[in-house]
């Protein structure tokens, strides 16, 4: 019988959300499938519920989660149904492979976890390893410093985290996954439909009255506007959602590698994605500056990442407008056929 157990990890694109890097941390077997990713991660969304009362604009990606991804063998299983067999469960699916994303685990209880000791808060995070020597669990997330990685949990924490989420009427969930030995291709035609999408968005389409998501590029606009709430005061700076511009960066950061993906496909050479990096450096000065007013709550840093982000705004535009055009004629050409 088997003492220690580590899956191998890959460093994942996208760690805003733990789920996303849960996602993306198992493809160390298969690294193919970061192409669904490239493929698919182009819709930001965002919804509306901010603008009035709620304290976040719930910015995502449409259609990626690991529920969505067809590359994965999964299953899922209720917390609630485990009994006494929680930790057997869970040793049984590591030693066959299967990553573990849990949800609905008290972050109170998980000493090195995000929340320890300073809030209850039902979260989630990847179990991919453990120790029956030492009674740990290999866990990916957020740790006390809000830093992503991994980090070993004891067991007698998990499962008080577990109960509390229980007293509370919570219930979390086991999603088991690993990555098929499918080979994931970039899709150029995909890619191009989808990014016609993202910049056909505005707030014509996408009016803050609607009570609708709003999809595509129209989200940084609400953002602009999620900032504006920040600095009068109508969203308290303790509650403000410090993940957003993280996400932001790292939707860019895939952005560049998406085009470098579509030119190479092409043989079009890198003129786009090369441009493209001053778009994630806007991205990456954004995230920053708005970490610091988190930290220390300088409004007057609020008006000027907003001014870098209508900025972030046109100079995307342009450059993926005039990507599209390219790319386009290069289908046209039968460029698709030579690969």
């Amino acid at each position: 019988m088997r003492k220690e157990v580590k899956l191998p990890l890959a460093e994942p694109q996208i760690t805003a959300y733990q789920y996303l890097g849960s996602l993306g941390a198992c493809l160390a077997n298969n690294p193919s499938i970061n192409n669904w990713l490239i493929n698919k991660a182009t819709l930001l969304r965002c919804t509306k519920r901010f603008l009035k009362g709620y304290s976040a604009p719930e910015i995502a990606l449409e259609g990626i989660s690991i529920g969505e991804n067809p590359y994965f063998e999964k299953g899922y299983v209720n917390f609630r149904y485990l009994g006494g067999y929680v930790n057997v469960v869970i040793k049984n699916l590591i030693d066959d492979g299967y990553y573990i994303h849990y949800s609905g685990i008290d972050d109170y209880y998980m000493e090195g976890k995000s929340f320890y000791r300073s809030r209850h808060f039902d979260h989630d995070g990847l179990i991919y390893g453990y120790n029956s020597i030492n009674k740990t669990y290999n866990i990916l997330g957020y740790n006390e410093k809000w830093l992503y990685g991994p980090m070993e949990i004891s067991k007698k924490c998990f499962e008080r985290g577990r109960l509390s989420s229980f007293e509370r009427g919570c219930y979390g969930t086991l999603c088991i996954f690993k990555p098929k030995e499918e080979l994931v291709k970039v899709d150029v035609k995909l890619i191009l439909s989808n990014l016609e999408k993202y910049i056909d968005s505005n707030l014509k389409k996408y009016p803050l009255k609607s009570e609708d998501k709003a999809y595509g590029i129209v989200v940084y606009d609400y953002l602009c506007i999620y900032l504006k709430k920040l600095f009068i005061g109508e969203i308290p700076h303790e509650k403000m959602d410090f993940r957003i511009f993280r996400l932001v960066w790292e939707y860019e950061k895939l952005m560049k590698k998406r085009l470098f993906a579509v030119e190479e496909a092409l043989g079009m050479g890198h003129t786009y994605s090369e441009q493209y990096e001053k778009i994630v450096k806007i991205a990456d000065d954004i995230r920053m500056m708005y970490a610091s007013y988190h930290i220390k709550e300088r409004k007057r840093l609020l008006p000027i990442i907003e001014n870098k982000l209508r900025n972030l705004i046109e100079e995307e535009k342009t450059i993926l407008k005039r990507f599209l055009n390219a790319a386009k004629k290069e289908v046209k050409k039968g460029a698709l056929d030579k690969t």
